[in-house]
């Protein structure tokens, strides 16, 4: 109920027009950081990280909200294995967080980013269906892009672009 709450109060701030602050943030500590925490959390999927150096002009807390949102997604779905993958590629930092699950019907890649969305029954339970448009205003207030599609294992692959800050 607390997450819940918690969701319906960004979503509120979101819609009242609030912009997140944005300092440089090195998101290679923060991604090992919520990774390591989060296979504590999900100890029945193997979890894989792969992460770089990357700085970006970002909200910590968002953007920790952010990959929570996409883990617990991820191994809410995984039959057995959650992977997180970070690298820079042509000015982005992006962050990709793959499952092995049943993935995302190309009919619904879109929905899901809106508010109470679910694709089928097989994404049912006791989730409201706005952890997904949470994530997409974080990264718009990032100047990112998000998306999913299809992940090599069959399951659903999220893939987050942020402009990449240059190297000082």
């Amino acid at each position: 109920m607390a997450r819940l709450v918690d969701r319906m109060l960004t979503l509120a701030q979101a819609d009242s027009g609030l912009e997140l602050r944005l300092v440089v943030v090195d998101l290679k500590p923060l991604v090992d950081e919520v990774c390591r925490q989060a296979a504590t959390t999900h100890p029945e999927a193997k979890l894989a990280v792969d992460s770089v150096a990357a700085s970006v002009d970002g909200d910590e807390d968002a953007l920790r909200q952010l990959l929570w949102i996409l883990l617990d997604n991820a191994f809410r779905y995984a039959r057995s294995a959650v992977g997180v993958r970070l690298f820079t590629e042509a000015g982005w930092a992006r962050l990709v967080v793959i499952d092995d699950g049943t993935g995302v019907a190309a009919e619904h890649r879109e929905q899901i980013f809106e508010r109470f969305f679910r694709a089928d029954a097989a994404r049912t339970g006791a989730h409201a269906g706005l952890g997904l448009s949470i994530a997409r205003w974080i990264v718009a207030q990032h100047r990112g892009r998000i998306t999913v599609g299809a992940a090599n294992s069959g399951g659903a692959a999220f893939l987050v672009d942020l402009p990449l800050l240059p190297p000082s």
